[in-house]
């Protein structure tokens, strides 16, 4: 098969996968099936942003779900990161029962899901560390979904 024709049917593949989640209802920011690093100085207010993902308005589950390992910091002190999800632009903030602690350390899957009534925004999946520290993050498989929804 040439490089072109192979080169095609992936992308012909990938088409069809978006048309059977959005004929499903399912709107979602597919996982980062690759490993990512982030390595930098983060605090409270300057969090680690993993992966973003826009909804219309209208009552959804939303789900996310990511593994992580966060090396111990070289101060020998305990680092905590709380992730969750976010409105990107700031306007909502009533979503911390989806906050889920992540300690340094070990690998941990991080996820969390709930039922909203949301306006058309950006959600966020976002890791605050508890202090202001350098750190380094690895991070598989970051999603968020946003699954339409009824209520009984």
């Amino acid at each position: 098969m040439s490089r072109r024709r192979g080169w095609g049917l992936a992308v012909a593949a990938t088409v069809a996968a978006v048309a059977v989640t959005i004929a499903a209802g399912t709107v979602f920011a597919p996982a980062q099936s690759d490993e990512r690093t982030f390595s930098g100085r983060y605090s409270p207010n300057s969090p680690i942003s993993l992966v973003n993902l826009s909804v219309a308005d209208g009552l959804y589950r939303i789900a996310y779900s990511a593994q992580m390992y966060v090396d111990p910091p070289r101060d020998g002190l305990r680092l905590t990161l709380t992730c969750g999800i976010v409105d990107t632009s700031g306007r909502i903030e009533f979503f911390d029962e989806l906050d889920r602690q992540v300690d340094a350390g070990g690998w941990v899957t991080v996820e969390a899901s709930g039922n909203y009534e949301l306006p058309e925004l950006t959600l966020g999946l976002r890791c605050n560390p508890e202090r202001a520290t350098g750190l380094v993050a690895l991070v598989r498989d970051a999603r968020i979904e946003a699954t339409p929804y009824r209520p009984d």
